[in-house]
């Protein structure tokens, strides 16, 4: 439930707003990141990293590199995000997993019910893994997964992909005063989609300013950071 933003201008350094090293466990819940400038919006090197349920989204005063960079692997859970690159960074890529190499021996990736967004003409790489810095045939399962904007999340990672599925901007509520809900109306609403592993389906979205809300299971599941409906429906 913090605030981590407004990274400082200077070109001497990469001012990542979040470092996390090597150590054996890292979570973050229910905080919100924006305005990186060169560095990375989070940084994690530790063997386990658990982040849920946070507003990892630069913003147009923004311009970070990744906006998640976990660069030794590990054991990474990415569940009910909204992870948002802005048109103004440098990377092509939002989410990296594996860049560095010397990864941990027991590294996968998860990513569940996550909504991951590209503000710029360019295309992004909604998710890049280096698998070939990684331990031989890492795991890597994604679920339910919104990406909104141009780019490519699953066609350049192998791993087991279901039910992920790219949206124009227009299908979101407002993501200019950070709404990302879906209308009560969406055809999404319409269709059935695989469920998630049990330890990765949500149990909380996000609520601003920080913080979470409990997340009563619906009775069908959209794909995305947020099953209620959009503000006001």
């Amino acid at each position: 439930n913090s605030v981590f933003a407004e990274a400082p201008r200077q070109e001497h350094s990469l001012p990542h707003l979040l470092y996390v090293g090597r150590i054996a466990r890292f979570e973050v819940e229910g905080s919100r990141f924006h305005q990186g400038r060169r560095g990375h919006l989070i940084k994690s090197r530790a063997r386990r990293s658990e982040i849920r349920y946070n507003l990892i989204l630069d913003g147009p005063a923004g311009a970070a590199s990744y906006e998640i960079d976990l660069p030794n692997g590990g054991h990474a859970t990415i569940v009910g995000n909204v992870i948002g690159q802005s048109a103004a960074s440098p990377n092509l890529t939002v989410v990296a997993f594996g860049a560095e190499g010397n990864a941990w021996p027991d590294s996968r990736l998860e990513m569940a019910h996550n909504t991951l967004l590209n503000a710029g003409l360019r295309p992004a790489l909604f998710l890049r893994v280096w698998a070939d810095r990684l331990p031989a045939a890492t795991p890597v399962l994604t679920r339910n997964n919104l990406t909104v904007g141009l780019g490519a999340f699953t066609t350049m990672n192998a791993g087991d992909h279901a039910g992920n599925i790219p949206l124009p901007p227009a299908a979101l509520g407002d993501p200019a005063v950070l709404d990302f809900r879906l209308g009560t109306d969406a055809l999404l609403r319409r269709r059935a989609f695989p469920p998630a592993p049990a330890h990765l389906i949500p149990q909380a979205e996000f609520a601003l300013p920080v913080g979470t809300r409990p997340l009563n299971p619906p009775a069908r599941w959209v794909p995305g950071a947020f099953q209620t409906p959009r503000l006001g429906e």
